[in-house]
C-alpha cells in the first residue's frame, strides 16, 4: 500500500473517531433526550416554546399560522426575513416525526456537526489531528451554543457554516479562482440562510479579511485581488438577494415607523443592553454543575436588562490559556513562520469580532462599532451574539498553538498535555440546565380543550404582550388543542391590536361583549401566572432579580364580570364561558 493511501486511511479513521466522540458527547450532554425524542424536550419555555409553535404551524398542512393567533383578525406581519436552512431542516423532519422530534434532532446534531466540521477544517490547515480535535470540541460545545439552544435558538448552535466560511476565505486567498470565489459566496449564503444575524456579522468578518489581505499583499497583485473579490461579491448578490430581497428592501425603503410596527426595528438603547461585557467571556455558565452556583449571583446582578442566554460567552480556561501562550510565542519568536501567520490571523479575528460584540457606547458615551453598525441595519440589536465568532477564532488559535507544541515537544509530553487539555476543557464546558431533558406534560386544561369539538376562539389570561417570555406558553399548547387564540396581537394589525387593548384587562367595561362579538367561546384564566409574571418560573434564574420578580397586575387576578360563567377548574386553571348554555352542556364544576 502506498504511503499516500495509508495516510488517507488514517485520516479517514481519525475523522470517524472524532465524529463518534462528538456525537457521544452530544448524547451525554442532552441525556436522556435521545431515548425520548418525541416526548421529551431539552429546550423549554420562552423562545423555545415559540420555536416549537413555528415548526408545528409551518409543517402541518391545513394550518394557516397567521389565523391561529390574534383571532379573529389574525397576525399581520409579512415575512421578509427568510432562513431556509434553519427552518427547512426542522420543518422537513417535523412532517415525518412531529415538531418535538424535529427540534430535538436539531439540538442533538447541532453540536457534533459543528465540532466535526471545525475538526476537518483545522486538520486541513494544520495537519494535526490532535490539535484539530481540541479545536472542534471547544467550538462545537462552547457554552454560548449550549445556552442559546436551551433558550430555543437552536440554529445558533449550527455554527459549521461559520468555520466553512473562514476556510473558504483562506482557500480563496490561495487560489484566486472563480471556483474559490463561488465557495466563499456559497458559505456566506449558507450562514445567511441559517441565521440572518450571523450573516450580518459575517459581512463584517469578510470585510475585515479583505482589508487584511490587501494589507499584506505582494506588490503588483492589487488588480488580481480586486477582480477576485468583486467576483465574490457578485456571487453573493446572486445567491442571497433573491431570497432576502424583502428584508433588504424593507430596511432601505420603509419608514422607521412602519418597520417598528412590523417588529423589525430595535430601539438604539437596546444595543447597549445586549452588548457584551468583558466578564461575559471570563465567567463560566451558571448552568455548570459545579461552578454554576458560585457564579450565578455575580452574573444575575450584572445583566443590565439582558439575560444569561445572550450574555453567556465563556471562552474557557484551556482556549484562553493557549491564546495567551500563542501571543507570548509570537513575541518571543518561537512560532514556526506559517503557524505564526495563521495564529495572528485568528487572534486578530477574535479581537475584531470582540470589538463588534461590545455595547453601542463602550465607556462614558464613547461609541463602539455596534453603534455605527446599528445605523446600517437597525433590525439587529444583540451584538453580543458576535461573541460566537470570537469563540470560533479563539478555538482555532488554540489549535494552532497545540500544533506548534507537537512539533517541538517529545511525543509523551505532548500527548500528556493533550489529555490534560481535553479533560479540563470537557469539565469547563460541561454546562447543562438544572432540569436537563424532561418529559412534556400536557396540562389537564389543554387536554380538556382539545376534546371540545368545533371551530371557535379562546382567550387566555393573563393576556400578556406578544413579545414576553410567558406569552409563548399559549401558542405552545395550541399545538395540542388546535383552537384559535385572541392572544398574540401585534401593533401592525390595527383591528387585532384594538381588540387586544380593549380586552387585555377582563374587568374593563365591555370586555366580555367584545370577546363574545369576536367569536370567543371559552376564556381560560391561569391564576398562578399572574404571580409568576412575564418570565416563567423555570427560567427566572437566567434574568436579573428585578426582572424575575415582576408580576402581572401585582400578581392578583382582576375581578371578572358576571357574564363570565365558570365551567371547569383544573387546579389554578379556570375555564369560563361567555355562553351559559354552552356551560350547561359541558357540566359545571
Amino acid at each position: 500500500m502506498a504511503s499516500g493511501d495509508a495516510d488517507r486511511i488514517r485520516r479517514a479513521g481519525a475523522l470517524a473517531a472524532a465524529a463518534v466522540t462528538y456525537f457521544l458527547a452530544s448524547i451525554l450532554l442532552t441525556w436522556p433526550l435521545v431515548l425520548h425524542v418525541q416526548a421529551w424536550t431539552f429546550a423549554d419555555y420562552g423562545d423555545a416554546r415559540g420555536w416549537a409553535w413555528n415548526v408545528w404551524s409551518s409543517s402541518h398542512a391545513g394550518i394557516d399560522p397567521a389565523s391561529m393567533l390574534a383571532a379573529p383578525f389574525g397576525i399581520h406581519a409579512p415575512q421578509v426575513i427568510h432562513q431556509p436552512i434553519a427552518d427547512g431542516i426542522a420543518d422537513f423532519a417535523a412532517r415525518f416525526a412531529g415538531e418535538i422530534a424535529a427540534i430535538n434532532l436539531v439540538v442533538l446534531l447541532g453540536f457534533p456537526v459543528t465540532a466535526l466540521v471545525t475538526y476537518w477544517v483545522l486538520d486541513r490547515l494544520l495537519a494535526d489531528r490532535g490539535a484539530a480535535f481540541i479545536g472542534g470540541l471547544a467550538f462545537g460545545f462552547c457554552p454560548a451554543a449550549v445556552m442559546h439552544t436551551l433558550a430555543g435558538h437552536g440554529s445558533l448552535a449550527w455554527n459549521a457554516f461559520l468555520v466553512l466560511y473562514l476556510y473558504a476565505l483562506l482557500h480563496n486567498r490561495a487560489s484566486r479562482s472563480v471556483a474559490s470565489a463561488f465557495l466563499v459566496a456559497a458559505a456566506f449564503a449558507a450562514i445567511v440562510f441559517n441565521v440572518l444575524y450571523f450573516g450580518y456579522f459575517a459581512a463584517y468578518l469578510g470585510a475585515g479579511f479583505v482589508a487584511y489581505d490587501f494589507a499584506v499583499r505582494e506588490k503588483g497583485d492589487e488588480g488580481r485581488m480586486l477582480k477576485n473579490y468583486l467576483v465574490c461579491a457578485g456571487f453573493v448578490l446572486l445567491l442571497v438577494l433573491p431570497v432576502e430581497w424583502g428584508a433588504v428592501r424593507e430596511q432601505l425603503t420603509q419608514s422607521h415607523e412602519a418597520i417598528a410596527k412590523a417588529g423589525h426595528l430595535r430601539d438604539v438603547g437596546q444595543i447597549d443592553i445586549y452588548g457584551s461585557r468583558i466578564w461575559n467571556y471570563l465567567v463560566p455558565s451558571i448552568d455548570h454543575p459545579v461552578l454554576g452556583r458560585f457564579v450565578e449571583p455575580f452574573v444575575r446582578d450584572r445583566l443590565f436588562g439582558s439575560n444569561a442566554f445572550e450574555q453567556t460567552l465563556y471562552l474557557g480556561v484551556v482556549p484562553l490559556a493557549l491564546l495567551v501562550a500563542g501571543i507570548a510565542m509570537c513575541v518571543r519568536g518561537t512560532f514556526e513562520r506559517r503557524r505564526r501567520r495563521i495564529f495572528l490571523l485568528f487572534a486578530c479575528g477574535a479581537l475584531g469580532m470582540w470589538m463588534l460584540s461590545l455595547p453601542g457606547h463602550v465607556v462614558d458615551g464613547l461609541p463602539g462599532p455596534s453603534y455605527f453598525a446599528y445605523d446600517l441595519a437597525p433590525m439587529f440589536r444583540v451584538y453580543a451574539r458576535a461573541g460566537i465568532f470570537v469563540m470560533m477564532f479563539v478555538a482555532c488559535a488554540a489549535a494552532v498553538v497545540l500544533a506548534q507544541w507537537r512539533a517541538v515537544l517529545r511525543p509523551a509530553r505532548y500527548w500528556a498535555l493533550f489529555a490534560a487539555a481535553g479533560a479540563v476543557l470537557a469539565f469547563d464546558f460541561w454546562s447543562v440546565p438544572p432540569y436537563r431533558a424532561k418529559p412534556i406534560e400536557v396540562p389537564a386544561v389543554y387536554r380538556w380543550l382539545a376534546a371540545q369539538g368545533g371551530d371557535f376562539i379562546v382567550a387566555e389570561y393573563p393576556m400578556v404582550p406578544f413579545d414576553v417570555a410567558t406569552f409563548y406558553t399559549y401558542p405552545y399548547w395550541q399545538r395540542i388543542h388546535g383552537k384559535r387564540l385572541v392572544n398574540g396581537a401585534e401593533p401592525n394589525n390595527p383591528h387585532g391590536w384594538q381588540l387586544y387593548e380593549h380586552v387585555r384587562d377582563p374587568s374593563t367595561p365591555g370586555a366580555a361583549r367584545a370577546l363574545a362579538a369576536a367569536g370567543v367561546r371559552y376564556v381560560i384564566v391561569h391564576e398562578s401566572m399572574f404571580a409568576e409574571g412575564p418570565i416563567p418560573a423555570a427560567i427566572k434564574r437566567y434574568y436579573a432579580p428585578w426582572r424575575a420578580a415582576q408580576t402581572v397586575d401585582d400578581g392578583v387576578v382582576p375581578p371578572l364580570p358576571a357574564s363570565f360563567w365558570l365551567c371547569r377548574s383544573f387546579g389554578t386553571d379556570l375555564v369560563f364561558t361567555l355562553d351559559a348554555h354552552a356551560c350547561a352542556m359541558q357540566g359545571h364544576e
